[in-house]
């Protein structure tokens, strides 16, 4: 069912993603696939196994893992286009 949404969701930003240097929209469509292929790959497979088996927590463990990851190359994705926009791009972080 998630990948039924995600699709469209997904072909919308076609044209989002083709106005983007090439490496950051792969960066950007590969942080997509992991997370959702952990979202809904990983937790479909979870769903066949009892939820207090050792070998429901390892798949539980792998779709957190494969969602984070996801987010994080997301986030390096982003950081990476800010860099390329800006020539100096500086963080301030206070109290």
């Amino acid at each position: 069912m998630a990948l039924v949404l995600a699709a469209p969701v997904a072909l919308a930003f076609v044209p989002f993603r083709l106005a983007l240097p090439v490496k950051i929209a792969m960066l950007k469509v590969g942080a997509g696939l992991l997370f959702v292929t952990g979202a809904a790959g990983v937790e479909t497979i979870s769903s066949f196994h009892d939820d207090t088996s050792l070998a429901y927590l390892g798949w539980m463990a792998l779709e957190e893992a494969m969602e984070m990851a996801g987010i994080a190359l997301y986030l390096f994705a982003l950081l990476r286009l800010a860099a390329l926009e800006r020539r100096h791009l500086q963080l301030v972080m206070r109290d």
